[in-house]
């Protein structure tokens, strides 16, 4: 954690094969007539997993004004020779929604709505390179 020029920034690291559950991956049931939604244990378990890595790294208070936020998935894969785009599922979009429901949980921020810039990036890498990083950056003043 950083801060300067009032601005804070936030450098996370998470070592080790990052998780492939989504948030997009819901079961449905059907109570009294009515579709219910509900979250699946594994994509629970998922989140349980990454708020426990993310625990050291809360801020004090939750961040304030617009927010930056840089994303790096690089997953593992066992016949990967060197660094490939990562072209196949889980798809970016579904990876992004599920993290930022915990790091808004968490209270890094007030809203996810803060999140004014998103550079997001996954791909594959050989067995043990695998890691989440994450950049979380506070940006002030007119940005035009």
């Amino acid at each position: 954690t950083e801060r300067g020029d009032d601005q804070m920034v936030i450098n996370i690291r998470l070592d080790g094969n990052p998780p492939t559950k989504t948030a997009q991956q819901r079961g449905e049931t059907i109570i009294n007539g009515h579709i219910h939604h509900y979250e699946k244990k594994e994509v629970t378990r998922v989140k349980d997993v990454l708020r426990w890595q993310l625990k050291s790294y809360v801020p004090k208070e939750p961040l304030g004004g617009p927010i930056s936020l840089k994303i790096e998935w690089r997953f593992e894969l066992k016949r990967c020779k060197r660094r490939f785009w990562k072209v196949t599922r889980p798809d970016l979009d579904n990876l992004e929604k599920g993290l930022l429901d915990v790091l808004t949980d968490m209270h890094f921020w007030n809203d996810d709505a803060q999140v004014c810039i998103k550079q997001t990036c996954k791909k594959e890498v050989p067995p043990g390179e695998g890691f989440l990083e994450i950049e979380i950056r506070q940006i002030g003043g007119d940005q035009s």
